[in-house]
Order: structure tokens, then sequence, then C-alpha cells
């Protein structure tokens, strides 16, 4: 919850960061929070979240990848329904479909995430990834054709697969050691006194 203030977002406007204080029992507002070291309000800086995405007749593409001119896709933009898990895989999955476009439209593929997006009628072929989505849509009769990606968390090789389905081939290096980002950003850490992993622990 500190780091969120930091960030320059109130915990309580945080839905899991609400939550989780709900669920512990304690307050969001950080006024049961001792906080020692430099004040608050003195380092907190607003840091934006969202990544913009465009609208457009074949349906929504994040902003970079419209102006790389990607047709035959839609990608929704993420939603607050989107778990831990699957949200670790969507970056590497936009870079992949990124990579992939050589300039030929694909087959009006539409790519569904999170909990609660329903497809659009009319679209050739609908991307479910993620067990939760597979769930929620499996017997939706707006889908033409079904590429689901059932696991939970979705293996690399069945996003692979689906994708491949769909006409669309990803380059496998995109998700090579994913299980190590977290540890690419800690290095710019190391070695440095005012981030000594002492300052960060919970008493």
């Amino acid at each position: 919850m500190v780091g969120a203030k930091v960030l320059g977002h109130d915990p309580p406007d945080v839905p899991h960061l609400a939550h989780a204080a709900r669920d512990a029992g304690r307050p969001a507002d950080l006024s049961d929070v001792e906080v020692t070291g430099e004040e608050i309000a003195a380092v907190a800086r607003r840091h934006g979240h969202s990544f913009p995405y465009v609208e457009g007749e074949e349906g929504s593409l994040p902003l970079p990848m419209k102006r790389m001119g990607i047709k035959g896709l839609s990608y929704r933009k993420y939603d607050l329904t989107m778990c831990t898990y699957c949200s670790l895989l969507n970056g590497p999955i936009l870079t992949a479909v990124a990579r992939a476009w050589k300039g030929e439209p694909w087959d009006d593929v539409e790519v569904l995430t999170g909990k609660t997006m329903k497809p659009t009628p009319g679209k050739r072929k609908t991307l479910l990834i993620g067990k939760c989505m597979y769930l929620a849509n499996r017997h939706n009769p707006d889908i033409t054709e079904m590429i689901a990606v059932k696991g939970c968390p979705p293996s690399t090789k069945q996003i692979l697969e689906a994708f491949d389905r769909a006409g669309i081939h990803l380059d496998p290096a995109a998700f090579e050691d994913l299980d190590r980002i977290p540890g690419f950003f800690m290095k710019k850490y190391r070695n440095r006194p005012e981030f000594d992993e002492s300052f960060f622990r919970i008493a």
C-alpha cells in the first residue's frame, strides 16, 4: 500500500489492495502503517498504469500496433479481471504478435483475455486466452471458430499452437525465460545502498 501511495495512487482506489486490506481486517488508508525515512509526500509521483488502445472498424489494438498498420486482428485492452499469471503473459504475447506482422492482413481474428470479455459477432476466429475466458465463452453462439487456450496459467506451447491455428505465427523466443523477468528488473537495484533489502522487510 505504501508503494501505491509513492506511485501516486490512493490504496483504497486500487481494487486488489482494497480487497486485501478488507480481507486482512485492516484499513487501506495507511493509518496503521508506520513509515520511516523519507516522507511519502516528498517522494510521491503520479505514475500512470494504462496503455493507449485504439478502436477501429476491425476492433481494438494497442496504439503502437495500430500505427504499424496491423490488419485483420482485434486484441482488446486488458481489464481488471485479468489475473497475475495471464498479465505476465500478455506483454510477451503482444510483443510476439507485433513481431509476427509481415504486412499481410490476418484472418479477422479476435483475442479475448480476462474473465468478462464477450466475443464480437461475425469475427472469423476467436482466441480465448486462459481457463477463465474459455469457461466464460465456451458456449457463446457469437463465436464462429473458437480457438481456446484452456490452461491456468496457459502454457507457452498452448499459446503458440493457438495463434498458429489462427494463422499468426509467433516466435517462441518471445516467451523464453519468463520466470527470469523479475530478476532482470531487480538487477538495476543491486549494490545501491538506498535499496537495501532490509529496508523493505515486514516485521
